[in-house]
């Protein structure tokens, strides 16, 4: 997993978490306690959503392969199996089933990726490139959010600015949720609502200078004309 952070002063941070942990035979017969098979790194998006009060964490899972693992623990639990696996050359399913150790999943470490106070000075940060959360107006959006209500609910210019995309899915998602308070509906878009606030104040001020541009261009017009 590859985390990128971008700061405001042009500063670029990147954390390169390793995700392939694993031992290259974790079948041996002779395989003490703690032999990983698997990782898994957790990066939970609710964290953008107040990344300057509990920055952001990636946590650590790994998966033991040892059947006898653990000093208080019996035996690793055991599950049923069964499963099509290809087909023999005469075109019959292979199954392939039994009963199959399963592999105990063990948290291993926090990763402190971005402290509540550099959060503060940070603006963007990507996962993998992709965008995941960035600063607009001093507040954090999560990106993540964002675009999923914006698949789902907005249809129009691509060139239209962020503002203008947030004002008019926040309208409509307002009228597809009327049971939900602004917070929540903001909450759905993964801003907070003091964000929506500004960008809608930001966009009544544009469409304003853009009526006010029109307005001039048509009274010159006017005033051009021969007739």
């Amino acid at each position: 997993m590859r985390i990128a952070v971008y700061m405001e002063d042009g500063r670029y941070r990147h954390v390169n978490i390793l995700d392939r942990i694993s031992k290259t035979e974790p079948f041996m017969k002779d395989l003490k306690a703690g032999v990983p098979l698997a990782t898994k790194i957790d990066l939970r998006p609710e964290q953008f959503n107040d990344l300057e009060k509990h920055g952001l964490v990636a946590v650590v899972f790994w998966h033991d392969a040892n059947e006898e693992a653990g000093t208080n623990e019996g035996p690793a639990p055991r599950a049923d199996f069964s499963a099509t696996v290809g087909q023999d050359i005469e075109g019959n399913p292979i199954l392939l089933e039994g009963d199959v150790a399963v592999a105990r999943q063990r948290i291993g470490r926090l990763i402190t990726v971005l402290t509540p106070h550099e959060a503060k000075s940070a603006v963007k940060i990507e996962v993998n490139g992709e965008l995941m959360a960035f600063k607009q107006g001093g507040h954090w959006i999560n990106a993540l959010q964002f675009h999923m209500q914006e698949i789902l609910y907005y249809s129009s210019a691509a060139t239209a600015s962020v503002n203008s995309r947030a004002v008019t899915l926040f309208s409509n998602l307002q009228k597809i949720h009327p049971e939900k308070t602004k917070k929540e509906i903001a909450a759905l878009l993964g801003y907070p609502l003091i964000a929506i606030e500004a960008a809608e104040e930001a966009e009544q001020a544009t469409n304003t200078i853009e009526d006010d541009d029109v307005a001039s261009e048509n009274n010159e017009d006017y005033e051009d004309s021969p007739y």
